[in-house]
């Protein structure tokens, strides 16, 4: 989930239908959408670190 969320992250932000893929293996994963939400954002906040 985490490389999957990082790729749709990774590009221009996250799209409408990205987020609708994500929520849709998050489910299969048995993850909620809070994890689900709680994962979207520490992706962009390690996109958003300097390296």
């Amino acid at each position: 989930m985490y490389l999957a969320a990082g790729i749709a992250c990774a590009s221009d932000g996250l799209s409408q239908v990205e987020l609708k893929t994500l929520d849709t293996l998050a489910r299969h994963a048995g993850l909620g959408f809070e994890r689900l939400s709680a994962l979207v954002e520490a992706i962009r906040a390690d996109l958003a670190t300097p390296d």
